[in-house]
Formats: C-alpha cells, structure tokens, sequence
C-alpha cells in the first residue's frame, strides 16, 4: 500500500538526503490486468503525499483524505521514482511521468 510506503520512506529521505529511490513494481499479489493501474495510481498517491501538506487521493485502489503525513521527504520536490520496464507501455508511461527506467 502505498500510504504504507509512505512511513517508511520518508524517514529514510532524512537520513540518505540525496540517495534515496523509490522503485515501482507491481506485485504478484494483484491480477494482471490490475498491475498496470495499481502501479499507475501508487505513483500518483506518492507523489500527492509527497507534496502536499494535508494530502488527499480518490482512486480505484486508495482512497484517503487530508492526511498528515510527516517527516516528509527531504529531497524535493520528492525522492526520484524508478519504473521496473519491461514492455513499451512501461517504457512510455515512465517518460510521460518523469520517472527513471529500470530495466533487465
């Protein structure tokens, strides 16, 4: 869950400054064709915790209002986000959201 991910990045971001990633890969746990828009939307819901004081999300998979999230990340405007690519649609969707591209 990314609000989860949230909590245990973000403190991490204080201590490594300017070392800290975060890499997006869709877990086996979800069906395929869900892979694609959980991974979309976990993006999304970091980076509106990432940068907003009092942070909300209405999704397909997260919902929260008017959180409090803190600390919060020390590199800004937040950590850089890397995409485990494989197919071209990953590819593309990792360049139209500035994400970095790892690949194997």
């Amino acid at each position: 869950h990314a609000v989860l991910a949230f909590q245990g990045i973000a403190p991490m971001s204080a201590l490594f400054i300017h070392h800290l990633t975060w890499m997006v890969y869709a877990g086996m746990q979800h069906t395929f064709a869900d892979r694609g828009p959980l991974s979309d939307e976990s993006v999304a819901v970091m980076r509106e915790l990432w940068t907003n004081e009092n942070p909300s999300f209405n999704g397909r998979f997260h919902n929260f209002s008017e959180l409090r999230c803190e600390p919060r990340p020390v590199q800004q405007p937040h950590p850089p986000i890397w995409i485990a690519a494989r197919a071209p649609v990953t590819f593309d969707y990792a360049v139209k959201n500035n994400c970095n591209i790892t690949s194997w």
